[in-house]
């Protein structure tokens, strides 16, 4: 038989016996192998247990990307997030009919989270004076200062505060796409409050322009 075809073939055989099954290792692998199998000591790995492995080691992956993820305090420390930026949060609930929105200033770094303060009730906009490079609280203006540790634990304080969703009616979604983060323009991060005259031109949150969703950032380091 003379087809190029079958001594191509037969090349490829020859070579995979002399670079693998004729070697020395393979050899004492099929021995290890045929000897556990005798004794009862080796066997090929059952479904289920292939299964299981496999789920642990995908559960770990995923776990190590999630740990990976900067959180609040690590967006911080990244300069993500920084002090006197603005975390607008957003929300509609179709059901109860009611749209909530309220503005939160980072104050900066808290143990393993951010420290913030919102107006409290169903107020949404942070008063003038906390506004500037230097935010000072205007007197007799309710104002609530928060320990957070992630976007989550964030929504459901606002919720609280806000008073009009009860816990019960707060239907599970992704936190981190219902924050959107406001900075300070940048020709006006250093100079101090000398903008604050003319602010009100700038909107409701001052001289910020928006940088994107929490998600968004988090995903773009």
């Amino acid at each position: 038989m003379n087809l190029p075809s079958f001594e191509s073939a037969l090349v490829t055989f020859q070579d995979q016996l002399y670079s693998g099954w004729l070697t020395t290792k393979h050899r004492n692998d099929v021995e290890k192998f045929s000897n556990g199998i005798n004794s009862g000591k080796a066997h090929a790995p059952w479904k289920d247990e292939a299964w299981e492995i496999e789920q642990r080691r995908e559960d770990e992956e995923g776990r190590r990307k999630r740990d990976d993820r900067p959180n609040l305090a690590k967006m911080h420390q990244l300069d993500i997030i920084r002090s006197s930026d603005i975390l607008n949060y957003r929300r509609h609930f179709p059901e109860q009919g009611v749209f909530i929105e309220k503005d939160l200033l980072v104050e900066g770094r808290w143990t393993q989270g951010l420290s913030v303060i919102t107006p409290g009730g169903q107020e949404s906009g942070l008063p003038l004076g906390m506004l500037m490079s230097n935010p000072v609280p205007p007197p007799g203006t309710p104002l609530q200062q928060m320990h957070i540790q992630s976007p989550e634990e964030l929504e459901q304080a606002i919720l609280d505060i806000d008073g009009r969703i009860p816990r019960e009616n707060r239907r599970k979604v992704d936190s981190w796409k219902r924050f959107s983060l406001w900075r300070l323009l940048p020709e006006l991060q250093s100079a101090g409050d000398s903008w604050d005259m003319g602010f009100g031109t700038m909107g409701v949150r001052g001289p910020r322009e928006k940088r994107g969703t929490l998600f968004y950032l988090r995903g773009a380091f």
